[in-house]
């Protein structure tokens, strides 16, 4: 069976990175209001300019939580355009998930590869699954969950996802700190001059240098496959063995 699952959560829209850039290079001022046509080219030129960043393989991500229905008996699914979950790619697991089992919510840990393969017993089973084990595979991610349950629940599988670009300027997305400012500084310089009489001032192309390089360092730097959980016994980690 495949499941569709939509967009989840997210807190900025192309329309406030558009608005906000519009005032940084001074095409408006605070309290007015772009027209239909200035939206309509600003999400071209906002998604050029993505598209632009991941020819310098600059990738921007947004966190994401994806509904995954959970079914008695499976510990695996896939995620992707073609997976049991069908969603766009997750590129890296964060350690936020939970499951909702009988209306209860419960913190689901992330493993690492190493956890996961210290486990001597694979075929566990238990209501609802204590942790979780996520691989970046292609075309699908790959997300294994641990003990396999033996009733259905649900799990909120939170991760980080590449943002190709927005589709509407409606589009919500939860981004990373720092991202949005990134976006709207460097939006402000990419897009501004097509206005008559706008210049980019110094300050400005130099603010969205400082805010576009945090970025540069992040999505140089390979992402680790998982994240370890945090504020767990053990030093940090569950006893995949016993669960305690």
């Amino acid at each position: 069976m495949t499941i569709v699952v939509t967009t989840p959560l997210g807190t900025n829209t192309a329309l406030d990175i558009i608005r906000r850039a519009m005032r940084l290079a001074g095409v408006y001022s605070i309290g007015e209001e772009p027209s239909a046509d200035e939206t309509a080219a600003g999400l071209m030129a906002l998604n050029g300019m993505i598209g632009t960043w991941a020819n310098e393989t600059l990738m921007i991500y947004a966190h994401t939580i994806d509904t995954v229905p959970l079914v008695a008996g499976t510990a695996l699914y896939t995620l992707g355009e073609t997976g049991t979950v069908v969603t766009t790619r997750p590129i890296q697991a964060l350690d936020m998930s939970y499951v909702v089992y009988q209306n209860i919510s419960y913190t689901v840990p992330l493993m690492t590869i190493e956890q996961y393969n210290s486990i001597p017993f694979k075929a566990q089973t238990a209501q609802f699954p204590w942790c979780l084990w996520y691989e970046d595979t292609y075309p699908n991610g790959s997300l294994t969950v641990y003990p396999t349950p033996l009733e259905s629940s649900t799990l909120n599988f939170t991760s980080k996802k590449q943002l190709a670009g927005f589709t509407s300027l409606t589009d919500a997305v939860s981004l990373p700190p720092g991202y949005f400012d990134a976006l709207c500084f460097n939006m402000a310089v990419y897009w501004g001059p097509e206005f008559d009489g706008v210049s980019i001032p110094p300050q400005l192309l130099q603010q969205a240098i400082n805010t576009k390089r945090p970025i540069k360092r992040t999505t140089t730097d390979r992402l680790p496959m998982a994240v370890p959980a945090a504020g767990l016994p053990q030093n940090g980690y569950v006893n995949w063995r016993t669960g305690a």
